[in-house]
């Protein structure tokens, strides 16, 4: 094998450019090969007890609505609407705090599915007003999602602005926004870097811990 490797690197430094590039290309292919692969053979296939896990195309749906410029002109009113974020989002953060004063992701995503759970009325309100917006509809569409889907994507979006850290992002990357730049925006983090401040969902913080 270090022949092998030794013969390769020998051969590049004697080659031209134009096979160098012919030889990266070919482990571009080959990467996003194994990309793929992993995305297929990784995603989580079946929620937990309580935490039930929506199809991966309602992740592909709500992730992607972050990329609509016309939604988040649209959501940032409506949160504008609801008044101080501060105090309207701590409402919304008690409902979900256990006795130590806590907020786990996998929390909330659980109160979320329970049936015996009330949401709050500022995040029902939130989530109406969201539901009815043109971008929302044409996600439906776009994505085809049935019933249940829609009901996971409302879900998921109550989810979202439900977690401890929706004021920070909210503030920062919503309210205060005029223009999206690249580079800038942490909304289109990719499925690999879902950073602290971001509002994409990766599917496998859905099962963190309950309490």
């Amino acid at each position: 094998m270090i022949y092998f490797t030794n013969v390769i690197l020998w051969y590049l430094s004697e080659s031209d450019e134009t096979f160098a590039a012919i030889f990266w290309l070919l482990v571009l292919i080959v990467w996003m090969s194994i990309d793929r692969w992993y995305e297929k053979n990784n995603w989580p296939k079946k929620g937990r007890k309580g935490q039930p896990l929506p199809n991966k195309i309602v992740f592909d749906a709500i992730n992607s609505i972050w990329e609509n410029k016309t939604f988040i002109d649209e959501f940032r009113y409506i949160l504008y609407d609801e008044g101080n974020i501060h105090e309207f989002t701590k409402e919304i953060h008690e409902c979900h705090v256990n006795g130590e004063g806590t907020h786990h992701n996998g929390r909330i995503w659980y109160d979320v599915n329970s049936t015996l759970f009330e949401p709050h009325s500022i995040t029902n309100r939130i989530i109406e007003r969201v539901t009815k917006t043109t971008q929302f509809q044409n996600q439906i569409l776009k994505y085809n999602l049935n019933d249940k889907d829609v009901d996971d994507f409302k879900k998921l979006f109550m989810y979202i602005v439900s977690k401890q850290n929706f004021c920070d992002i909210a503030k920062k990357y919503l309210i205060k926004l005029t223009t999206i730049k690249p580079g800038e925006d942490v909304l289109k983090s990719n499925r690999y870097d879902y950073s602290y401040l971001s509002l994409k969902i990766n599917p496998w913080e859905l099962f963190g811990a309950l309490y």
